[in-house]
């Protein structure tokens, strides 16, 4: 019996059954949301960890997911302070 694990055989949606190069796409969208720079992200991931050019594509597909879901969730906050307080309002 060996402890193959089933899951070990299944592939990503992009081929990348490595968990290094998942975590590697994961963190350029996460450079790209913090720094609201995804080009920046997508560069510093490429050429700081020497990626070949089979992850380029994945890691641009996921950085421009995640600058779409970031514009579509992100409402700038408002407080009383910031649109000046009506008395009258309250």
């Amino acid at each position: 019996m060996g402890l193959d694990c089933p899951c070990r055989h299944r592939q990503t949606r992009f081929g990348a059954d490595d968990p290094a190069a998942v975590a590697l796409i994961g963190a350029a969208e996460f450079l790209s949301i913090s720094m609201d720079m995804p080009s920046t992200a997508i560069l510093l991931a490429v050429e700081l960890t020497d990626t070949g050019p089979d992850l380029i594509d994945p890691i641009v597909v996921g950085v421009f997911g995640a600058c779409l879901v970031k514009r579509g969730l992100w409402r700038p906050r408002t407080n009383s302070a910031a649109r000046g307080f009506d008395p009258s309002r309250h």
